[in-house]
């Protein structure tokens, strides 16, 4: 359902027929929309397909109310991208803006409120990321959200908060987690951004690779053969079919596969071209999991724990800093 509402396709008569003959369970949706940060959204492709009046009234006061809070964060948000940027570009720092923050920047939504956006992700050069770090501080980002032990070769700085702006900022030196960044390269990216406004963004070709490949990587979409559905959403915000090159290098790595089998799942008109029987099998995976919730939750749950273990494990054996904080804050109990 939550994909029907956000699915670009003029289907306003088939949702309308839906409300009024199926039995939706709303708390349940605002549930899962609210998971995956997209009820925002939901309200301006409900607006936009004029099916507001269809939904309860209580909700429909809610969504406005939400809609209305994100807009004015995300404008507030809108001038400290654009002060950062004035800094930034003021004293040379090779940047670009990624992920939400670029989103909104980019002006890519009808209504700026249609995204909600955590931090200002910020990918910085880096023969300049300290330099931009100490500049920040200078700029009032002078609290910093540290690590809880020393991070070796970690993707970005800690963030930085400001008393005076909303959100915090994250410099990146590179936008993967480090087994997989070279997936992105950095350097290409910063050489061929785009400025919108003054602002500088990634170009198509990037966008589109950090929205998936942070989804399925860095959030571990492959793992547990998920996909968010903004991600999804903003995949076609961001004209994903379109870039071809980019579709191909997609079909040849697994995260990639996995992604462009599930957005094809949830969005068929979103990408118009035949699936490869390894995409059929991993469709047929996430219904069977779909359709089973509680196997769906016992599977996640070992993966999960698994997961963990292991990068705990691996942590505790390959990172002094990190055995300091376990045995000196976990093992023993402070009286």
């Amino acid at each position: 359902m939550i994909a029907d509402i956000i699915s670009f396709q003029d289907n306003a008569s088939f949702l309308k027929d839906k409300f009024n003959t199926t039995e939706i369970d709303w708390d349940s949706l605002v549930t899962i929309a609210s998971e995956h940060l997209i009820l925002p959204t939901i309200f301006f492709k409900l607006k936009e397909k004029a099916l507001l009046e269809y939904i309860p009234v209580e909700l429909n006061h809610y969504l406005t109310e939400l809609a209305s809070i994100n807009r004015n964060r995300n404008n507030s948000l809108l001038s400290e991208i654009k002060t950062i940027a004035t800094l930034f570009k003021s004293n040379a720092i090779n940047y670009v803006f990624i992920k939400g923050a670029a989103l909104i920047a980019g002006k890519f939504y009808a209504d700026i409120g249609e995204r909600m956006v955590g931090d200002l992700d910020i990918l910085v050069d880096d023969k300049d990321l300290h330099k931009a770090f100490n500049l920040l501080v200078k700029e009032g980002y002078d609290k910093l959200i540290p690590f809880n032990y020393e991070q070796k070769d970690y993707r970005h700085l800690p963030r930085q908060v400001s008393n005076n702006c909303l959100a915090a900022v994250e410099l990146h030196s590179y936008v993967l987690k480090t087994k997989y960044k070279d997936l992105i390269d950095a350097k290409q990216l910063l050489s061929t951004k785009t400025v919108i406004n003054e602002v500088n963004i990634p170009n198509l070709y990037y966008f589109n690779s950090i929205n998936i490949l942070t989804a399925q990587i860095n959030d571990r979409g492959t793992y547990f053969l998920s996909i968010p559905l903004k991600h999804a959403y903003d995949s076609q915000v961001l004209k994903l079919d379109q870039e071809k090159q980019l579709l191909t290098q997609l079909l040849h790595n697994k995260h990639g596969l996995t992604y462009l089998s599930l957005i094809d799942l949830l969005f068929p008109e979103a990408i118009s071209r035949k699936s490869t029987l390894k995409e059929r099998l991993i469709k047929m995976r996430f219904k069977l999991k779909m359709n089973n919730p509680k196997l769906a939750y016992f599977v996640y749950k070992i993966k999960w724990i698994t997961i963990n273990c292991i990068d705990r494990l691996n942590l505790f054996i390959t990172n002094k800093s990190y055995r300091t904080h376990i045995i000196k804050n976990k093992t023993f109990i402070k009286s």
